[in-house]
């Protein structure tokens, strides 16, 4: 019974000091390496949350700046469509205006060059309508139209208006001795005509002025008409003062025409 019990007494003393070897020897080494493994897994998991949290962050970041250059992007290419069709439209425009002046300048000159001609050709047709009408009277010259420009200026006479007439005897008084009078004609007149030119003449100035004091003399080139002439006098009648009546008329008429 002894021999037993020491042999149970012995196996839990063994058991014990297993117990205590394993608890000095393997259980507190695997402790603490459990727990040193379990704060180096809590240290990555913290770090690894950290770095999530940071690559969440940078990448929150670089959405936000994707997303920024994006709209900064937008609003560049907008802004340089508004700009670039703005100038289009100021280039239309330039181009356009361009184009107007050039046309307006292009119809004014076009105007001109047509107002001239027509100008031209006023001038032409009235001048050679003139002309064709004192040829014709020059043609047609005789003892007729002579007696006809005679009377005519005859005629003129009492018509004068008053300072006319005051220069008229202005001139008379001024030559009270021997004043000289000139009758220049453009035909030869007759002495019957003469006669009834220098007598018209003499009724209208004063009585001391005699026959002998008028000259006649002849200017092929002289307008159909007569002039009378002293010192510092001329009185003149001739077919140029109708002539240039009728070429005032003519063109007066040719200017009404339109220009186009």
């Amino acid at each position: 019974m002894l021999p037993q019990s020491w042999i149970v007494l012995a196996e839990i003393i063994n058991f014990l000091v297993l117990v205590a070897l394993l608890q000095r020897f393997l259980y507190k080494p695997i402790m603490r390496a459990m727990a040193q493994r379990e704060r180096s897994i809590a240290d990555r998991l913290q770090s690894a949350e950290v770095r999530e949290a940071e690559a969440q962050a940078a990448r929150a970041q670089y959405e936000q700046l994707q997303a920024d250059w994006a709209a900064d992007t937008k609003a560049r290419q907008h802004q340089m469509q508004e700009q670039v069709a703005a100038e289009r439209t100021d280039r239309i425009e330039q181009v356009r205006a361009e184009l107007e002046t050039q046309r307006a300048q292009w119809y004014e000159a076009l105007h001109q060059e047509q107002k001239a001609c027509l100008v031209n050709l006023r001038d032409r047709a009235r001048s050679q309508l003139i002309q064709s009408i004192r040829a014709a009277l020059n043609a047609l010259a005789d003892t007729t139209l002579e007696q006809q420009i005679v009377e005519t200026f005859l005629h003129q006479l009492p018509s004068l208006s008053a300072s006319e007439r005051d220069s008229l005897l202005a001139a008379a008084a001024r030559q009270p001795e021997s004043p000289h009078w000139v009758i220049r004609t453009t035909f030869p007149l007759s002495e019957s005509l003469q006669s009834r030119l220098v007598k018209g003449i003499q009724s209208h100035l004063p009585p001391q002025v005699p026959f002998e004091s008028f000259i006649f003399e002849t200017y092929p080139d002289y307008p159909c008409g007569i002039e009378l002439q002293t010192k510092g006098y001329k009185l003149a009648w001739n077919i140029e003062h109708y002539l240039n009546s009728l070429e005032s008329q003519l063109a007066y008429a040719l200017n009404q025409v339109p220009v186009l």
